[in-house]
C-alpha cells in the first residue's frame, strides 16, 4: 500500500496463476468491483469474437491509457496477473500520469490548463452496454495538484460537444501530450512472467502493451477508489489533503 501511494504501481511476484488466487490477493485490499466485464475477468485474443468490443481482447499493441474512462467513476485500482506470457512480444508498459502532467505543466502551461479544464466524452458500446461519461484529462484537487488522470484515445467520443475554439485547441495541444506519454523516459517496460501480478492506480498510472504473437493471458479485476483509500488508512497511511 505504501508503494502504491508513492509510485502508483506495485509488482507482486509468485502469485497463484488462477482466478481464485488472484481474487484472494485483490481482496486483501478491497472488494472486487463489478463492471460490464463482471467481477473477475480474463483478457486474451482467444475467442475474441465472443468477447467485449475492446482492443484488450486482441494481440495488437496498445498505447498507454487509463481504463474505464467511459464510467462516471472509473475504478481506482486494477489488478493484472500474468497467467500465460506470449512467446514473442507482449511486454507490458506503464506511464506515470502524474509525472506527465507535471512535465506538461512546466513545458506547456497552456496545454496543461486546457486538459485540466476541458471535459472530453468517452464511450463504450457493445451488444449489451452503452456507457458514456465525460471528464478532463487532469482532475485537480483543492490545492491545484493533479489527483486523477482520465486518458484513453481509443475510447474518446467525437468532440462535437466542444465549441469550435476548443476543438482547434485540442489538436494543437494533443500532440504535446502524446509526445510526453510516448517518450522513452516516461515508459516503464515489464516483461511479466506467470505469477507476476501488477497492481496499478488507475487514477494515476496509464498502462499498455507491445503487440504479441502466441498465447498471452491476463487475469484480473478492478477495486474501487474508496476501498483503496480505506485500506491505506487502516495501514496507517494518511490520504494527502489535496485529494479530499
Amino acid at each position: 500500500m505504501r508503494m502504491l501511494r508513492a509510485y502508483g504501481i506495485v509488482l507482486v511476484t509468485g502469485s497463484p496463476t488462477t482466478m481464485e488466487g488472484t481474487e484472494a490477493l485483490a481482496t486483501r485490499i478491497g472488494v472486487v468491483r463489478e463492471t460490464l466485464y463482471g467481477g473477475m475477468w480474463a483478457t486474451s485474443a482467444e475467442g475474441a469474437e465472443e468477447a467485449h468490443n475492446d482492443t484488450a481482447y486482441t494481440n495488437l499493441a496498445l498505447g498507454a491509457h487509463t481504463d474505464c474512462t467511459y464510467m462516471i467513476d472509473p475504478p481506482g485500482l486494477q489488478v493484472f496477473n500474468c497467467v500465460a506470457a506470449a512467446p514473442k512480444g507482449g511486454t507490458s508498459t506503464y506511464v506515470d500520469g502524474f509525472a506527465v502532467a507535471a512535465a506538461l505543466r512546466e513545458q506547456d502551461p497552456e496545454a496543461f490548463e486546457f486538459f485540466a479544464r476541458t471535459p472530453f466524452k468517452y464511450f463504450c458500446h457493445d451488444k449489451y452496454h452503452h456507457l458514456l461519461a465525460a471528464g478532463p484529462v487532469f482532475t485537480l484537487g483543492c490545492g491545484g495538484q493533479v489527483v486523477q488522470v482520465r486518458h484513453n484515445d481509443y475510447d474518446r467520443a467525437p468532440l462535437d460537444h466542444l465549441p469550435y475554439g476548443d476543438i482547434e485547441a485540442f489538436y494543437k495541444h494533443h500532440g504535446k501530450l502524446t509526445e510526453l506519454i510516448r517518450a522513452e523516459s516516461s515508459i516503464l517496460k515489464l516483461r511479466l512472467r506467470p505469477g507476476d501480478t501488477v497492481i496499478a492506480d488507475n487514477h494515476r498510472t496509464m498502462h499498455g502493451r507491445e503487440a504479441f504473437v502466441g498465447r498471452r493471458r491476463m487475469v484480473g479485476c478492478y477495486i474501487s477508489r474508496d476501498d483503496h483509500e480505506s485500506r491505506a488508512r487502516v495501514c496507517g497511511l494518511a490520504v494527502p489533503p489535496e485529494v479530499l
